[in-house]
């Protein structure tokens, strides 16, 4: 755990977090998934569901729209995937539960790659969380806020 609080503090997308107010978002915390999933839609040969723990630290700003998310594969905790929130995309609340699409820029790659990360919170409040590129998409299953 403290390794990847380090981590995160010398990450550059924290940096841009730091000013966050604590009313922003309800989204707003460190969070673990235990079940992710991947699809491949180019090479379904890469497709893959795993039961392994992730750290997921999310800091969103409502106004102006910024922030970042931040996912650490425990097996490989050097390699974060960093995002970057650019602006948030769409809204939807339902009577199954709420979706928030925000456009992001992927911060961990040579390139920043423009996609997608999806808040989808169900009516019995479980939490999942997508990161899609148009020709992928990986899934982080019933995400829960750590406990202090």
């Amino acid at each position: 755990m403290k390794s990847f609080l380090c981590l995160l503090i010398l990450s550059p997308i924290i940096v841009l977090c730091q000013s966050f107010s604590v009313g922003s978002g309800y989204f707003n915390g460190e969070y673990e998934s235990y079940k992710t999933s991947y699809k491949d839609e180019l090479h379904s040969q890469n497709n893959f569901i795993e039961e392994t723990r992730f750290n997921i630290a999310i800091h969103i700003k409502s106004s102006p729209v910024s922030g970042g998310v931040v996912i650490q594969d425990l097996r490989i905790p050097d390699k974060l995937l960093i995002y970057k929130i650019v602006q948030l995309d769409t809204v939807v609340s339902s009577n199954n539960g709420d979706l928030k699409i925000y456009d992001v820029l992927s911060q961990h790659l040579e390139r920043n790659q423009s996609e997608k990360i999806i808040f989808y919170n169900s009516e019995n409040k479980q939490m999942n969380l997508m990161v899609s590129d148009g020709n992928s998409s990986q899934v982080f299953f019933n995400i829960n806020k750590k406990l202090e």
